[in-house]
């Protein structure tokens, strides 16, 4: 019985040991995730950044573009 007994326990150690082990290496995919989706996020906001920008250029530009024109056809 005790032989069982200690053949048990030990199974149950390993057991334990390797879910830890797979534990700290979900832990790890996870903060890796994160950083991914953070630096994702971050090069999102730039790009929409720079896109918002561009736009409100091109919009200025044909405003002048149009106004130029109104001067012109008026002189």
């Amino acid at each position: 019985m005790s032989i069982k007994f200690k053949e048990l326990r030990s199974l149950s150690i390993e057991y334990k040991e390797e879910k830890e082990i797979e534990i700290e290496k979900l832990k790890n995919e996870l903060n890796d995730f994160k950083t991914t989706a953070e630096q994702s996020k971050n090069t999102y906001e730039e790009i929409l950044d720079k896109t918002t920008k561009s736009i409100e250029k091109f919009i200025e530009d044909a405003e002048e573009d149009a106004e130029n024109d109104l001067e012109k056809n008026i002189q």
